[in-house]
């Protein structure tokens, strides 16, 4: 991202997909994937995207992971810049909701980008090239 002013993070570009981080293992998932610094794969997450992995991949999948693996990408992924939302966030997400019609988990996972400094999101479940709030979202997995 472009920078915004001191602390401001570099713009990002499209991180080695979620699904694919872990040893060349294809997780299959889909939702929101991450905010990544460019030229790094360290990215930026919150809470709620690891709580989706978890469940993605343990449960949502043809072939699922084992918790204990599944714990171990989660504790692999904590190292990234990650936003734990408090209740002062979820006030924001509801307003950002009102605002521009995303779903309050959508928004969610928004507040988290715009506290982290991010500009892109990269998700399959909201709409490619739509700004929220000056958060860019963009297809991970572009057909």
């Amino acid at each position: 991202m472009a920078p915004n002013g001191p602390g401001s993070r570099p713009r990002v570009r499209h991180p080695a997909p979620l699904a694919r981080l872990h040893e060349g293992v294809d997780l299959g998932t889909r939702g929101h994937v991450v905010w990544s610094r460019e030229g790094t794969r360290h990215g930026c997450l919150s809470v709620q995207v690891l709580q989706e992995f978890f469940v993605t991949t343990t449960w949502k999948l043809p072939r699922p992971l084992e918790a204990p693996a599944a714990a171990q990408i989660v504790d692999d992924l904590a190292h990234w810049h990650v936003h734990s939302p408090a209740v002062a966030d979820v006030r924001a997400a509801i307003d950002i909701h009102q605002r521009t019609g995303a779903s309050f988990w959508d928004a969610m996972i928004l507040r988290s980008a715009q506290e982290l400094g991010c500009q892109i999101l990269y998700s399959e479940d909201l709409d490619a090239g739509q700004e929220y709030e000056g958060v860019e979202v963009r297809n991970p997995f572009p057909a």
